[in-house]
């Protein structure tokens, strides 16, 4: 009797399966991560063998965790990209959330800061170009409350932090109007006086993951949304021109050729990526990425905050070759950054400490996986 023959896909499968169900749980817990990557490489190497294919599609959620496109409502980023990743911790983890609020110390007892600022981030830190007070409970006059910070700062923020959290630890949307607490009041233009601010009728803002992770997010159109007070629907607006949503009239409208009956997003539609240079540059100064269009200061924004306090600009461009009028330009023939004059992104040095692949572990220091949540299959 001639023995049976497995494929490779089979062969493929079994190991997956072993790993998966006999190896992993075994291990120290610090390793089971690893051995889940492997299995999940295992797993697609056995799909493309197959000629199986499988599309990496999700649906946008609301807040309640429903399809946007049966509710109609504003997205979640926390509840859409927290099916697959643990948006509580990474956005808990992030400094552009949390921007001072992890350090705020009312008692003007930060080290290093002024005796006025109530942390060492933006949240807190007195800015003598904005030249406004973050205000205080107990303040006899109020200058600038948590709501008016978010449409004031908010075009610097990526949301999450300050903007969903109380500055003690509870949620702003359970906080009741009240224009004695600064936390809940805006200071009116014409009359000077505090008002009070509801948290529930605007909505809070999530950490926006669109802002870093889309090829052309409408950071202008956010902006927008932030400073008339429309925070619920501020990550929406990041997303107009990709064709999943519209304006309409002071709302949104979602698209639904750009959905499945299900809600799911149609691939076409799907452009997540890596954060590039462009991404960070919506915050954090002029970036430019060809070298055959001299780089120029078209307008001066405050997203272009670190180039107009520090000169810094990201481009790999010869300063000589640039439009700017410079005191002897001709001579200035280095690049106005080395780094990207040599293809590297921002992300190469600045990556997000709890991203896997660039993984490091040391005796001393043993990293644990069990906060992540990590998807039965890996598509790609």
């Amino acid at each position: 009797m001639a023995a049976k023959t497995l494929g490779a896909d089979a062969l493929l499968d079994l190991a997956t399966e072993a790993l998966r169900n006999d190896i992993a749980t075994a291990l120290p817990p610090d390793k089971r991560y690893l051995a889940a990557m492997i299995a999940n490489a295992l797993e697609i190497a056995r799909r493309d063998i197959s000629g199986e294919a499988e599309e990496a599609q999700f649906a946008l959620l609301d807040e309640a965790g429903a399809p946007v496109l049966i509710s109609g409502n504003p997205v979640s980023t926390l509840k859409t990209c927290g099916a697959c990743h643990d948006t509580a911790f990474i956005q808990s983890h992030s400094y552009h959330a949390t921007l001072g609020l992890d350090e705020f110390n009312p008692s003007g007892q930060t080290a290093g800061a002024r005796a006025w600022d109530s942390s060492a981030g933006a949240f807190g830190r007195w800015d003598a170009l904005r030249y406004r007070y973050l205000s205080l409970a107990g303040d006899p006059l109020l200058d600038l409350g948590t709501p008016e910070w978010v449409m004031d700062f908010g075009d610097r923020h990526v949301g999450g932090g300050p903007a969903l959290i109380t500055r003690d630890g509870g949620a702003l949307s359970a906080l009741p109007a009240d224009a004695s607490n600064p936390e809940t009041a805006v200071l009116d233009p014409v009359s000077g006086q505090a008002t009070a601010w509801d948290w529930a009728a605007s909505g809070v803002v999530e950490m926006n993951c669109f802002l870093c992770h889309l090829p052309n997010p409408n950071n202008a159109a956010r902006i927008a949304a932030l400073q008339s007070g429309q925070f619920r629907w501020a990550n929406t607006a990041t997303l107009l021109g990709t064709g999943l949503v519209e304006a309409d009239g002071n709302g949104f409208r979602w698209n639904a050729a750009a959905f499945e009956a299900d809600g799911q997003l149609r691939t076409e539609f799907i452009t997540v990526q890596d954060p590039s240079n462009a991404n960070c540059g919506q915050c954090h100064g002029l970036v430019q990425t060809g070298i055959s269009t001299p780089v120029s200061l078209t307008q001066a924004t405050t997203t272009l905050w670190s180039t107009l306090t520090t000169g810094q600009i990201i481009s790999g461009q010869r300063i000589s070759a640039s439009g700017l009028n410079l005191a002897d330009k001709a001579e200035l023939n280095r690049p106005w950054d080395v780094h990207a004059a040599r293809q590297l992104q921002c992300t190469d040095c600045h990556f997000a400490l709890n991203n896997p692949i660039y993984f490091r572990e040391s005796a001393a220091t043993p990293v644990s996986y069990t906060h992540l949540t990590l998807p039965t299959i890996y598509s790609v």
